[in-house]
């Protein structure tokens, strides 16, 4: 890039301050320095004499090792992407502008407080610096969405937070739908564990982090280490985001789970003239308009006016046939219940169980389990979530679609932080989910369905968390090594639980296939290791049983049950209809790998960064702990991990801090870097790396320190 291209890009972070949102700039006087040093896998451990000057140094970090995907998801989530990109991206504008985040963007900031608000703008002002120090790295099509402003910030934190995890996703809502996904093993998903002393063979509590997610978009985290005063915390954030979301310091730790919580309805509204139908009157739609900017192929750019409605429920997603969708989401609309920032470092600020709890009683992150332990040795449980109060209905009735008409159908404020299930030290001497309802957090079980309304959680626990559990259950004194292995599970509990039952069910059958079928399934060894044979036949009669069945319990006889929650559901329902579902499945394999005992990791690979790797992950459907997000198959049969597995790492909590993880798609996008794709090598072998958390260790193991200063 020439002088004159980068001269331009450090003009447009200087003008920011004569846009209409706030700038990147900091307060008058805030001169404040930090010094990063940057580890082999591409972590940056910042030290800073200030929060406001780690937060801008933070920023640097990130737009250094994420800057082409952060921009587009800063454009995207600024409502303006089909002004930046083409047409193709019109319809997430039109959503992102339905929804309000452009329009709410300023109220937002200002709920922040006045020292958040300029932290924020710190963190936007890193970003545009570091680029205006870089401008080659800057593709020319991301170009036009700089400066970045703390409006920005915030709007990619409702973005990635209530549209992507409490909503269920954009393309689930511009669908009209946020129910289950057709997979639903696919979802976002994670593994916790918190393990006391007494639980534990060190005598000392123990944390495992290991989120679910995709590899891609806002769904990647950035792994950071941040020091400040009063703060010293080393863990992730989900990038574009200013602050750790998961992570631990020198006192505790904690991880999150997506939890089992229904925050967005869809209500279905009858239209009558200009308005709707609600409870007999017919009530007018709030309304008005907005212009998009569309650009062509030649780079002109056109108007698209679209129509925004609201009605008391929410955004007006759609509308057909006489009826419109609209939308509402737990703490969405309120600026008021969006200070994530704040709450976030409270919790990474915390020494202990009572000032971790009192932060996450702030009430400001809408959802997600939290697991936590520390050198105290307390561990805990929270069903962390901003929860409708509804006047009726339970789980099954909110995740459908709701008649709009009814105002006693409008759910209105939500559930104090003291009424949500939560509990402290089990007599168990551990927490776990897996994404699983609360009641099944631990064993014996701490909470129970009948002391909470209906509509918390499901009475279902799916097979990876009952392996979860199990691993637990079964080992009263977890060591480290035994910590290690168990966070490897690819057991396929499924295949445990129903195996002898298929094997009844096809025992007189005079099918050669089926027999065969059998004989390879007989001699597998229910793992989805590389070289495991006859778990590709096994997805592939999962596959053909249906997925969606197998969750939602239909295919079993017994169904799951709180009596026996690690020993149900059970048996076949429909043994006729399995036994067929084995020999097409039998039939598929062959005809597309020419055997039946096909290599797991043959088949299925880790592709990213250039390389090619087999895969030792496995289905959550199936019960596996490590966790693979499996995409379709190519022509020749090839199937890719496009997720699972993002970020796991275990802490012990002695008297000095023991850690060690990864984050398997590696701490940037960048194929510029020298860290790129690092990390993908040691998840194919199943092995983990030291976190360097202590001062000397970091020292010891950088590779490169940079000082940086917030301008005045």
């Amino acid at each position: 890039m020439g002088q004159l291209a980068k001269s331009l890009i450090l003009a447009a972070s200087m003008v920011v301050a004569s846009c209409s949102e706030t700038d990147g700039g900091a307060p008058e006087g805030a001169t404040k320095s930090a010094e990063i040093l940057w580890d082999k896998y591409g972590v940056p451990h910042i030290y800073a004499d200030s929060a406001i000057a780690a937060d801008y140094a933070f920023g640097r970090a990130q737009m250094e090792n994420h800057t082409n995907l952060l921009l587009k998801l800063y454009g995207t989530s600024r409502g303006r992407a089909a002004e930046y990109w083409g047409e193709s991206n019109l319809a997430s504008d039109i959503l992102v502008h339905r929804l309000g985040l452009p329009q709410r963007a300023d109220a937002l900031l200002e709920a922040q407080g006045s020292d958040y608000a300029a932290r924020l703008s710190a963190f936007a002002q890193g970003m545009n610096d570091w680029v205006s120090e870089n401008p080659a790295a800057v593709n020319d099509d991301m170009k036009v969405v700089l400066p970045l402003s703390a409006q920005d910030i915030l709007r990619q934190m409702q973005y990635s937070i209530h549209v992507t995890f409490v909503a269920g996703g954009a393309q689930q809502i511009a669908q009209g739908w946020q129910a289950q996904a057709e997979k639903p093993d696919e979802k976002p998903g994670s593994n916790a564990w918190a393990i006391a002393p007494s639980r534990s063979a060190s005598g000392n509590a123990m944390l495992l982090m290991n989120p679910h997610l995709p590899w891609r978009d806002q769904f990647l985290f950035f792994e950071a280490h941040i020091t400040a005063p009063e703060y010293d915390a080393y863990g992730v954030s989900l990038i574009g985001m200013p602050n750790l979301v998961i992570a631990f310091n020198k006192d505790l730790g904690w991880t999150h789970t997506v939890n089992t919580y229904d925050g967005a309805d869809m209500y279905e509204l009858t239209l009558a003239g200009v308005g709707y139908q609600f409870d007999g009157e017919t009530v007018p739609f709030e309304e008005s308009s907005v212009t998009l900017k569309v650009k062509a192929a030649d780079g002109t750019l056109s108007d698209h006016s679209i129509a925004l409605k609201r009605s008391v429920h929410g955004p007006v997603i759609s509308e057909k046939g006489g009826k419109a969708l609209a939308l509402r989401v737990a703490g969405l609309e309120e600026p008021g219940h969006n200070r994530m920032f704040e709450q976030y470092w409270r919790l990474g600020s915390a020494a202990n169980v009572d000032e971790f709890e009192a932060a996450l009683a702030m009430h400001q992150v809408p959802m997600f389990n939290a697991v936590y332990a520390d050198r105290h040795g307390d561990i805990f449980y929270a069903f962390n979530a901003l929860q409708p109060v509804r006047k009726t209905g339970d789980v099954a009735f909110w995740a459908g679609i709701v008649d709009g008409t009814k105002s006693d159908l409008l759910w209105q404020g939500y559930r104090a932080y003291d009424e949500l299930p939560r509990f402290r030290n089990p007599s168990s001497g551990f927490v776990q989910n897996a994404n699983d309802a609360p009641w099944s957090s631990t064993f014996p079980m701490a909470l129970k369905p009948e002391d909470f309304p209906a509509d918390t959680a499901p009475l279902f626990m799916p097979f990876r968390p009952q392996n979860s559990a199990s691993m637990l259950v079964n080992d009263t004194s977890v060591s480290w090594d035994e910590l290690m292995q168990y966070r490897q599970s690819t057991r396929a509990v499924f295949a445990d639980r129903i195996m002898d039952d298929l094997q009844a069910a096809t025992a007189s059958s005079d099918d050669a296939a089926i027999q065969e079928a059998m004989a390879v399934l007989n001699a597998w060894d229910r793992q989805t290791l590389p070289d495991s044979r006859g778990a590709i036949l096994f997805l592939n009669w999962v596959q053909q049983v249906g997925i969606g069945s197998i969750y939602t319990e239909t295919f079993f006889s017994e169904k799951w049950s709180l009596d026996k929650p690690l020993s149900t559901p059970d048996g076949i329902a429909d043994t006729a209809g399995a036994a067929s579902a084995l020999s097409r499945a039998a039939a598929a394999v062959k005809q597309t790998y020419g055997a039946l005992d096909v290599p797991w990791g043959q088949v299925v690979r880790t592709r990213h960064a250039g390389q090619d790797h087999p895969a030792s992950v496995g289905p959550g459907v199936m019960g596996a702990f490590r966790v693979a997000f499996l995409g379709r198959a190519d022509a020749n049969g090839t199937i890719p991990v496009l997720g699972g597995n993002s970020f796991v790492a275990a802490v012990e909590f002695g008297d000095k801090i023991q850690a060690q993880g990864i984050l398997e798609t590696g701490n940037t996008t960048e194929a510029r870097t020298a860290h790129y794709g690092n990390q993908l090598p040691l998840h194919a072998k199943g092995e983990f790396r030291d976190l360097l958390f202590y001062r000397e260790d970091v020292e010891a193991g950088s590779k490169r320190r940079e000082t940086v200063t917030l301008p005045e």
